[in-house]
């Protein structure tokens, strides 16, 4: 709902006078990448001392607030702006929150696809807004957002959802992990081998397995009578503080200079960073952003904010698919996919700009397939690779990294597009994006590794172990 509110929001905006000149509507429109950013930098922190569960219920608070101050700001712009700070800022706490713990708590064979119902989440929130902006007014579609936020997250009883069972084990609570694991998992299922994996891939933190046997699990201690004489041995004394320490280090904060220095680390920070970078160039949030204003410059539809809708509930309707192809066919085949379709959609925009056509159903069409590629690959595999690739102990501060730069590059470019319609012109705008989508296209085919049917531990390994291609896995 945020990213696609100031779509709808500010052909009303300037309706009514509140928004004046250019450089406002860049701002109400780019703002949200601010308190994104913002976010991000923080996320990590939060993940780490709050736990996934409740860091997502955090995320929720300055939505709320920042609806409020839109909803009620009269047409004051700094309320406005202010407004879409905060609304930004959830969903920087909110983007890295939600994909780690979706992963997180995930089983291998489904990670894909419930992994993408993040992405999944953001489209609806998307069409929502442009459903709903096509009829209200700005302030009626910000009580709605407010309406939203609250609501859902009563209505899902999101206090009371399970902890990741990971940062549980990364806490050595692994009694607590022991239960949810069997809680998440199917009853026939045996939680000691996962808890086991969990636990050796921690950075080489082997953490004993003490947790008595629960419901739906195996004994997680092992065989009662060797852990008896091991526990009478001064050896086993001796490597347990051994184990100790080890621990202590693994659940210590991750710096930014270890994310740099330690390959297990620097590895896939080059891969999540190039994904979250690349889905921004790819142009993205410029046409989430600024939908209506590039339809009606089309000539091709009667109403901008119809054809608003029709991109968003295109962007639904793909996500599911790609939520449904996800673990069939892998994450670089569709972004690979994904990457050409974009390229080709941008390339004819582009033309269709310069060339000052007046057939506008091209560039409909153009859009519409644009949206279609974005939705299969570059929309829900970037967040989910990143929150995959990453070990335990480094996932929080590295995702909030990662997502960080997104939201980076998104400010760049929502806040020049207008200026550089201008400057270069609308067509030559597209032409730079297709160049960024082909970009992607060689990034994701020479470094992305494919994680599909791969456990969390069985990744975290691979970095480990590379040395060369990243493509080996």
């Amino acid at each position: 709902h945020v990213i696609g509110f100031s779509s709808p929001a500010l052909p009303d905006l300037k309706r009514q006078g509140a928004i004046r000149t250019a450089s406002q509507e860049a701002l109400f429109a780019s703002l949200m990448n601010i308190g994104g950013i913002i976010g991000s930098v923080f996320v990590g922190g939060l993940l780490d001392r709050l736990g996934r569960r409740w860091c997502l219920f955090v995320s929720v608070l300055p939505a709320l607030l920042g609806y409020i101050f839109i909803g009620a700001s009269r047409g004051s712009v700094h309320a406005l702006l202010f407004g879409r700070v905060l609304t930004g800022l959830t969903c920087g706490l909110n983007a890295a929150a939600t994909s780690i713990y979706l992963v997180e708590i995930s089983p291998t064979s489904f990670r894909g696809v419930l992994g993408a119902f993040n992405q999944l989440g953001i489209t609806i929130g998307i069409f929502l807004s442009y459903l709903a902006g096509a009829f209200w007014s700005y302030s009626a579609l910000a009580w709605l957002g407010c309406c939203l936020a609250a609501g859902l997250t009563l209505c899902t009883g999101l206090p009371s959802f399970p902890e990741s069972p990971r940062f549980l084990m990364q806490r050595r609570d692994i009694q607590t992990a022991a239960k949810v694991l069997a809680y998440l998992r199917p009853s026939h299922y045996d939680v000691q081998d996962e808890l086991r994996d969990i636990s050796a891939c921690s950075d080489d933190a082997l953490l004993p397995m003490t947790a008595p046997p629960t419901a739906g699990s195996a004994d997680l201690a092992g065989d009662p009578s060797a852990a008896g004489a091991a526990s009478s041995s001064s050896d086993s004394a001796a490597s347990a503080a051994a184990a100790g320490n080890r621990r202590s280090e693994a659940s210590a904060d991750v710096s930014l200079r270890e994310l740099y220095t330690r390959p297990e680390f620097s590895r896939p920070l080059v891969v999540a960073l190039g994904l979250m970078a690349l889905q921004q160039l790819s142009g993205i949030n410029v046409i989430m952003f600024y939908a209506q204003d590039i339809l009606g410059k089309t000539g091709a539809v009667s109403s901008p904010a119809l054809g608003a809708c029709l991109i968003g509930a295109t962007q639904v309707a793909f996500t599911i698919l790609a939520a449904c192809l996800m673990d069939k066919f892998g994450r670089r085949q569709l972004l690979l996919l994904a990457s050409l379709i974009m390229m080709l959609a941008q390339l004819t925009l582009g033309i269709f700009f310069a060339a000052n056509s007046t057939r506008g159903y091209v560039a409909v069409v153009s859009l519409v397939l644009f949206i279609i590629g974005f939705s299969l690959g570059w929309g829900p595999v970037p967040m989910l690779v990143t929150a995959e690739i990453f070990p335990t102990r480094a996932r929080s501060v590295a995702n909030g990294l990662a997502i960080c730069s997104s939201w980076l590059f998104s400010f760049l470019i929502t806040e020049t597009f207008p200026a550089l319609q201008l400057h270069l012109g609308t067509g030559n705008i597209f032409f730079l994006f297709s160049a960024m989508c082909l970009a992607g296209l060689y990034f994701v085919w020479r470094y992305v590794p494919e994680t599909k049917g791969k456990s969390l531990e069985d990744l975290e390994l691979h970095f480990i172990g590379t040395r060369s291609s990243l493509r080996s896995l």
